[in-house]
C-alpha cells in the first residue's frame, strides 16, 4: 500500500492550529458579558473551535493505523510513535519551563507547593496550556499499546473508549448534571481531587484516536461517502447542546460534548475526499500546523507585555488574536525554512 499525504487533510489541520489559537485567545477581543460580541467570543471558543484538538486526535489515530498496516509490526509503530510524541512533550515542556518559573514563584503556597503542582500537571494535565494534547496523546498511545498486547479487538476497543468518553463528558460539559446524583458527584469530587480534570488520555484522546483507527479499516466503505448535509445538521445540534448547555449551567468547560464527535467524523471524511496530490504543499502546511499549535502561547505571552502599553480600548477588538495568529504563522514559516538548512536540521526535533 502507497502512503500519500492528503491535501484536504493538511489543510484543514492547518485551520485547526488556528482555532486552537482562538480558544485561547479571544478573537473579538474583551467584551462586555451578554454583549453581541461576547456570545460571538463564546459561540467560536466553546463550539466551532473545539472542533480542532478532536480533528488532530483523529487524524493521528487514522495515520497510526496506515503505518500499522503498511509496515505490519503494530508494536513497534505503536512504541515509536509514543516515543516520539513524549520527546516533542520533553522539548516543548522545556522551552515553555521559564514560563512556568514564573507561576512556581508566585505561588501563593510557597515555592515548595508550586514545584510539585507543576510536577503534578507535568504529568496529568500537561505541563502548560496547550501542551495537554501531547500528555494526552502520549496516554492514549500507552492504553492503545496494551489493548493490542492484550489482543483486544479494535471494534472492543472503541466501545471502552465510547464509555470512558461519556464519563469524560459527565466530569467535564455534563459536570452540573452528573454532580446532582450522589454516587457521580463523589466520584468525581475524588477524582478531581487527584487528577484535576478528564480532559486527558484517558477520557477524551483515546476515544478520537481510535476513532480515527477506525476511520482508516474502513476506509473503503466510509470515506467515499459525500456527508455535506449530515455535516451540516450535526453542527446544527451540535450547536443547540453547546448553547443547552449555556442555559441551563450544565458544563463545567466546554472541551467536548456529544455532537462534536459526529461532526470531528463527517469533517475528516467530507475533507478526506479533497484529495488533491501535492506533496510539498502537504508537508509544509503539515509542519505549520504543529508549529503554530506549539509556538502561539510564546508568542502571546510577548504581545501580552507590548500591550500592556497600547490604549486599553483596542484591547476589546480582534488585533491581540491577529496580532498573535500573524507573527506566529511568520515564526513558523520561518522555522520551517530554517529546518531544511543542513547546519539547521536539529530544529526539525521541535516538530
Amino acid at each position: 500500500m502507497e502512503k500519500k499525504r492528503n491535501l484536504g487533510i493538511d489543510f484543514t489541520k492547518f485551520v485547526c492550529a488556528i482555532m486552537v489559537v482562538g480558544i485561547h485567545i479571544a478573537p473579538f477581543g474583551i467584551q462586555e458579558t451578554n454583549s453581541d460580541l461576547y456570545y460571538a467570543n463564546f459561540y467560536l471558543q466553546n463550539c466551532v473551535f473545539r472542533i480542532a484538538v478532536p480533528f488532530f486526535f483523529v487524524c493521528n489515530g487514522y495515520f497510526l493505523c496506515m503505518r500499522m498496516d503498511y509496515d505490519g509490526d503494530t508494536g513497534n509503530i505503536i512504541k515509536n510513535t509514543f516515543l516520539k510524541i513524549l520527546k516533542l512533550y520533553l522539548i516543548w515542556s522545556a522551552i515553555y519551563f521559564p514560563l512556568n518559573l514564573i507561576s512556581i514563584y508566585k505561588n501563593e503556597k510557597g515555592l515548595v507547593h508550586g514545584l510539585l503542582s507543576y510536577a503534578k500537571n507535568f504529568l496529568l494535565t500537561g505541563s502548560y496550556t496547550q501542551l495537554w494534547y501531547l500528555n494526552a496523546l502520549c496516554v492514549a498511545l500507552l492504553i492503545i499499546y496494551i489493548c493490542y498486547k492484550l489482543k483486544i479487538r479494535l471494534k472492543h476497543m472503541m466501545v471502552i473508549a465510547a464509555i470512558l468518553y461519556v464519563i469524560g463528558l459527565m466530569g467535564n460539559s455534563y459536570f452540573n448534571v452528573a454532580n446532582k446524583v450522589h454516587i457521580f458527584s463523589l466520584f468525581f469530587k475524588t477524582y478531581n481531587r487527584i487528577f484535576i480534570t478528564t480532559r486527558n488520555g484517558v477520557f477524551e484522546a483515546f476515544f478520537f484516536v481510535t476513532i480515527g483507527m477506525t476511520l482508516f479499516k474502513n476506509k473503503d466503505r466510509i470515506l467515499q461517502k459525500k456527508v455535506w448535509i449530515c455535516l451540516l445538521c450535526s453542527c446544527v445540534l451540535w450547536f443547540a447542546e453547546v448553547s443547552l448547555l449555556k442555559h441551563f449551567n450544565f458544563a463545567k468547560n466546554y472541551d467536548c460534548t456529544f455532537f462534536v464527535v459526529p461532526v470531528v467524523i463527517l469533517l475528516f471524511i467530507t475533507v478526506f475526499n479533497i484529495n488533491i496530490s501535492n506533496e510539498i504543499l502537504c508537508r509544509k502546511l503539515g509542519i505549520l500546523s504543529r508549529l503554530i499549535f506549539y509556538t502561539h502561547l510564546l508568542v502571546a505571552f510577548i504581545i501580552d507585555i507590548i500591550f500592556k502599553h497600547i490604549p486599553s480600548h483596542l484591547l476589546s477588538t480582534p488585533l491581540r488574536f491577529g496580532t498573535v495568529v500573524v507573527i506566529t504563522i511568520l515564526i513558523s514559516i520561518f522555522m520551517l525554512r530554517l529546518s531544511d538548512k543542513k547546519k539547521l536540521e536539529w530544529i526539525k526535533k521541535l516538530y
